[in-house]
């Protein structure tokens, strides 16, 4: 899977978790230093359903632990392209 497509199912879970309207927050937003928390508005109970989600839809395990210091999308991104790889 490339890296862009990985941004896109992220985008897609993101989206999902934080029950983002697509019109409100645009594909652009969702850039490399954009910030989980504060600009996607992803808490912390919506990290724990992305986890699950990347676990469905890669067949994964993801660790809780790492997902808490991830802080940008871009850092996201990576993480999965570092587990799917």
């Amino acid at each position: 899977m490339t890296d862009e497509a990985i941004a896109r199912v992220l985008t897609t879970i993101v989206r999902r978790v934080n029950g983002t309207d697509p019109a409100v927050v645009t594909p652009e937003q969702f850039r490399g230093d954009a910030r989980l928390y504060e600009d996607l508005d992803v808490d912390s109970l919506a990290m724990v359903e992305l986890a699950e989600d990347l676990e469905d839809r890669f067949g994964v395990s993801v660790e809780e632990d790492d997902l808490r210091v991830l802080r940008t999308f871009g850092a996201l991104t990576e993480y999965v392209e570092s587990i799917v790889q």
